[in-house]
């Protein structure tokens, strides 16, 4: 297990004194990056060798939202290893220890010159501790896209929203997404899946869909085939 300690700062929350769920997602981020570094399976080493992981979806419950100056430790451990995937859990602690967001991850391990799946080998997992994973629902691999949603306006991908795959970075999707909640909304439950990478200058078209127990965002190309397929809910 990786884990880290911090404090929830100014520029981390919203104006609610609480952090958004973009911000949640840039923890656990985060945290498995250091995990990788902590071994020497970074930046450096999957930029050698020309591949790595990409995420491919997310499963996030949020019991409690960490807010401002409020000190946390973020974890993350692997639990399985099969196939082209790696599965991650990840949690946020707070100083009693007690467990506050947990989350489920699914990761693909990509060939970064051909851009296609690869089967996981012993090398690209040597070093990880595998511990048991937290229990959870089953992930969801695949969300509904929502055809029938709104559609609001089309905008660019932008310079600042690329990380170093170049690709949009996994947070800033979620960012994205917000803008479309209500602003009292705050999910206790957060379903994504990954469909394909939005580059800089691309165009991004959102569809919007009230759900009973919260919204699905899709955010698209021109032909409205969702690059991130995401689900903000409410625990019923």
């Amino acid at each position: 297990m990786y884990r880290f300690e911090t404090n929830v700062r100014y520029s981390e929350m919203a104006d609610n004194l609480k952090v958004r769920p973009h911000q949640i997602i840039n923890y656990f981020q985060d945290c498995s990056v250091l995990d990788s570094e902590e071994i020497d399976k970074g930046l450096s080493y999957t930029a050698e060798r020309k591949r790595g992981w990409l995420l491919s979806a997310w499963q996030v419950e949020i019991l409690e939202y960490p807010s401002f100056m409020q000190h946390i430790s973020v974890g993350t451990w692997p639990y399985a290893f099969s196939g082209m995937y790696g599965y991650r859990n990840f949690d946020i602690r707070n100083d009693r220890q007690e467990q506050i967001v947990r989350a489920n991850s699914i990761w693909c391990m990509v060939d970064f010159v051909t851009g296609m799946p690869v089967k996981v080998t012993e090398e690209d997992v040597r070093g990880y501790q595998i511990m048991p994973g937290i229990d959870m629902p089953e992930i969801a691999r695949k969300l509904k896209m929502y055809k029938e949603g709104e559609r609001r306006p089309a905008f660019e991908v932008r310079r600042n929203d690329i990380d170093t795959n170049h690709h949009v970075n996994n947070a800033t999707y979620i960012a994205m997404a917000e803008e479309y909640l209500p602003a009292d909304f705050l999910p206790d439950i957060l379903k994504v899946q990954y469909r394909k990478a939005a580059t800089y200058g691309q165009t991004i078209y959102p569809l919007v869909t009230p759900l009973e127990n919260g919204f699905a965002v899709g955010l698209c190309d021109e032909a409205y085939s969702p690059y991130v397929s995401i689900e903000f809910l409410r625990a019923v």
